[in-house]
């Protein structure tokens, strides 16, 4: 599940992602344990987290919400 949620950061289906830089380095210095567990929450919060997406979306770009991961946002 680990490996998978790493993939998904990677995956080009759908739309060119950007660059993964900043995800990559977060995820190398957290381990791959905090960093599934932020990308999990990252993932739960934009999807069911209260208040407007646009709200929630630009939380975790930002890096405001407390569980928000490195790297997790808009592509560059």
């Amino acid at each position: 599940m680990i490996f998978d949620l790493e993939q998904f950061v990677h995956d080009p289906i759908g739309a060119d992602q950007g660059s993964t830089l900043v995800f990559d380095k977060a995820w190398s210095v957290m381990g791959e344990f905090e960093g599934a567990r932020r990308m999990r929450a990252s993932i739960e919060y934009l999807l069911r987290g209260t208040g407007s997406i646009e709200d929630r979306m630009t939380e975790l770009v930002d890096g405001t919400y407390a569980m928000s991961m490195p790297g997790f946002g808009e592509g560059s």
